[in-house]
């Protein structure tokens, strides 16, 4: 799930964002159980308020994956 996780970082910083930008998770696993997982995750790695998320089992995921994760992101107005 941490490589799920790092992916997502790593994609987000192509585009100048950072996990700080995401108002939205979902989380495809095949294994519920997971789910306690994905929650220490979410606190270890995103601060208040913390976004939104959604968690659904799946039967399979390409490449034989156990987590996929998408994500939005919203890109805050600079200002100055």
């Amino acid at each position: 799930m941490e490589a799920a996780l790092e992916t997502l970082a790593f994609r987000l910083a192509a585009v100048n964002l950072t996990l700080s930008d995401v108002v939205k998770l979902t989380y495809f696993v095949t294994d519920i159980t997971l789910r306690d997982e994905a929650n220490q995750q979410l606190i270890k790695h995103f601060a208040h308020p913390r976004p939104a998320r959604t968690f659904v089992e799946v039967s399979c995921l390409p490449y034989g994956a156990t987590v996929e994760i998408d994500a939005v992101a919203h890109r805050k107005a600079r200002r100055g």
